[in-house]
């Protein structure tokens, strides 16, 4: 059970981080490396990449949803020490959403790849992919065979 708890050596940054991100972002848009990266301040209503806008309601019970499957789905299943941090990382980037929809009924999105046409995503959003593909990493390269 004490390996669990290592899932909140990432969430508490990724959490932190991504409100402190969200809240420096405010204003004036701003590039951070030329022609890679710039902060462009934007709110979503909807879900991720600005599927069903205006669903504040919906996206916000949603979130709390998988924020509480992600517990359960940790500390119900034996997991190895990087899908647990994985976790960590999905529940820091859950939790900094969630912390948005609760307090403004929408998400704040601030960062955009200038080399390429995509949607302008948070630090949460990278932190909860980055996460699922750390769980299924560790997952694909376990050498446990299942019981």
């Amino acid at each position: 059970m004490k390996e669990k708890w290592w899932a909140l050596v990432p969430a508490a940054p990724v959490f932190l981080g991504d409100l402190w991100l969200k809240h420096i972002s405010i204003g004036q848009d701003r590039t951070l490396i030329p022609g890679v990266l710039s902060l462009r301040y934007t709110l979503n209503t909807g879900f991720a990449l600005g599927l069903f806008p205006d669903s504040a309601l919906a996206a916000t019970l949603i979130s709390f949803l998988m924020l509480l499957f992600m517990l359960i789905f940790l500390f119900r299943f034996p997991w190895r020490r990087p899908a647990v941090l994985g976790f960590g990382m999905i529940l820091g980037g859950a939790a900094g959403n969630l912390w948005d929809r609760l307090l403004l009924h929408a998400v704040r999105d601030m960062l955009h790849l200038d080399f390429m046409h995509f949607y302008v995503f948070n630090l949460a959003d990278a932190a909860v992919v980055l996460g699922a593909g750390l769980i299924l990493l560790s997952t694909l390269l376990s050498r446990e065979e299942p019981a």
